[in-house]
């Protein structure tokens, strides 16, 4: 659900593979910290998944574990 209204809120709504929130899980139950400072997310401030290279620029990358990270709220933004 959360998923869903980031993608409502950010205009990726239908945009995303079907795919994407199972990949999504199991690279953040494999990369469960940020990869940035360390930090493990927590149920109020859970940790977020980061393209390396955009999604938006490059959309046949989005499923490709290579080219995500994990991060928490403050380093996802940078």
């Amino acid at each position: 659900m959360i998923q869903f209204l980031l993608d409502l809120f950010r205009g990726n709504l239908g945009a995303r593979s079907s795919h994407w929130s199972a990949v999504r899980k199991q690279f953040l139950a494999s990369n469960p910290t940020c990869a940035i400072c360390g930090t493990r997310g927590s149920f109020l401030k859970p940790n977020e998944i980061h393209h390396v290279k955009s999604f938006a620029a490059h959309p046949d990358l989005e499923l490709q574990k290579s080219n995500l990270l994990t991060g928490c709220r403050i380093h996802h933004l940078w």
